[in-house]
């Protein structure tokens, strides 16, 4: 009876046992099955077809360029190679003012060629300004030069030119009268014509006048006196300036009636030293042009004037006592073209 009930305990045990069983391995299969259709369903393509694991997608129109310097964990290798832009060089702006100033300069060169010396003269007129550099300045000054010899110092007529013209001298007349009649001092009518001998004039002859009178303008810091007559610039002198504390006053200055000298005496104001003419060691060399200040700082100025120098070797740089200083042969030359009493020198700094 014992064993019988033992045997009937233990039957009960394992049919409990074998259904639990059967229940765990029902629902292991259910999640597996919920698990590989999960998987089919994400790994589908279109057109039906199914994979495991989906290919990714690549844009055929982008090629990354491919660095074979660099590392494969260099963020470089992703960046597209941009060609460097290739730019061209400025163009540099053509200044009008530019241009036209060496259109005239040229122009001005082949007149002079050419043995045109009044175009050449307007052209230059033209063509200068005291706002250019001074090196053009002085480009200009020296064609000028070169253009007045052949007009103004020599023999030469042009029938263009409202500046010079002809005179016949008629019985009676004399240099000094037909200097004053054309504004002009005697001796310069006397030098352009070659006369040497003022008494010597002869009727009926044909002599070369000019129209004045000439006026000077001096640029202190050029150290330079421009001649013109009227208002055409016609040529120009280096010259020396007033030393620092006996600075050359500016303004307007008129060469004063019954001034000019040859072969000057002067006494030194400071020294009271007289030096006699023909003195070699005479600081105002052979000519003197006394100044009468009439505007500006020049104003009731008196004792200035234009002289030559002992020194030559100074001209160009300030040297006086506030005289203008010009080499002996070139103030020679401004003592016949200047007027008494009615040229002008105009100084400016």
């Amino acid at each position: 009876m014992a064993k019988r009930s033992f045997y009937k305990k233990n039957n009960t045990f394992s049919a409990r046992k074998m259904i639990l069983f059967g229940i765990v391995i029902a629902a292991i299969g259910g999640a597996v099955w919920k698990i590989i259709d999960l998987r089919s369903q994400e790994g589908s393509l279109p057109g039906g077809n199914t994979t495991a694991q989906a290919a990714p997608l690549k844009d055929p129109e982008i090629t990354l360029p491919q660095n074979t310097n660099e590392t494969e964990d260099s963020d470089t290798n992703l960046l597209p190679v941009i060609p460097p832009i290739e730019s061209s060089p400025p163009i540099p702006a053509v200044d009008p003012a530019v241009s036209k100033l060496k259109e005239l300069l040229g122009q001005a060169d082949k007149a002079l060629a050419a043995n045109d010396p009044i175009k050449a003269r307007i052209l230059l007129n033209q063509a200068y300004a005291p706002t250019l550099p001074e090196e053009v300045q002085n480009q200009i000054r020296e064609k000028l030069n070169q253009s007045a010899k052949m007009w103004l110092f020599s023999l030469n007529r042009f029938e263009n030119d409202p500046l010079c013209g002809s005179y016949k001298v008629v019985s009676g007349d004399n240099l000094k009268a037909i200097g004053r009649k054309y504004g002009v001092p005697y001796q310069f009518i006397m030098r352009i014509n070659n006369i040497r001998d003022e008494t010597k004039l002869r009727a009926n002859q044909n002599i070369k006048v000019i129209n004045g009178p000439f006026h000077a303008m001096v640029d202190k810091s050029q150290c330079v006196i421009d001649i013109y007559l009227g208002e055409t610039f016609v040529c120009s002198y280096q010259i020396s300036i007033g030393l620092p504390g006996r600075d050359t006053p500016t303004g307007v200055w008129r060469v004063r009636a019954n001034s000019k000298l040859i072969n000057p005496e002067w006494t030194d104001p400071d020294t009271g030293k007289k030096f006699y003419p023909d003195d070699p060691l005479n600081p105002l060399g052979e000519r003197w042009i006394g100044l009468d200040g009439i505007e500006g700082n020049a104003l009731n100025q008196t004792g200035f004037g234009i002289h030559g120098t002992i020194e030559p070797e100074k001209i160009g740089k300030p040297a006086s006592r506030g005289c203008i200083r010009m080499l002996n042969k070139e103030v020679e030359v401004l003592y016949d073209m200047l007027q008494e009493g009615k040229s002008l020198v105009k100084i400016v700094e």
